[in-house]
């Protein structure tokens, strides 16, 4: 994982999940300053959670919804 500040590479890990070991990249990320400081980020990083759909498919032969 590359973590870039302002243009800047500040942190790099080859295996982000040793170093977090059982506290958890999010707690990684969190002493390291990378998350934002807000009381209601998300649980996932920001990603989409499983239960949601980020891509729309079509059964359409030619892929036109």
């Amino acid at each position: 994982m590359l973590v870039y500040r302002d243009g800047e590479l500040v942190h790099n890990w080859v295996r982000v999940d040793w170093e977090a070991g059982k506290a958890g990249i999010e707690e990684l990320l969190d002493h390291h300053h990378i998350l934002p400081r807000s009381t209601s980020h998300s649980r996932n990083l920001g990603l989409p959670s499983d239960d949601e759909d980020d891509l729309i498919w079509s059964d359409d032969e030619d892929g036109l919804i």
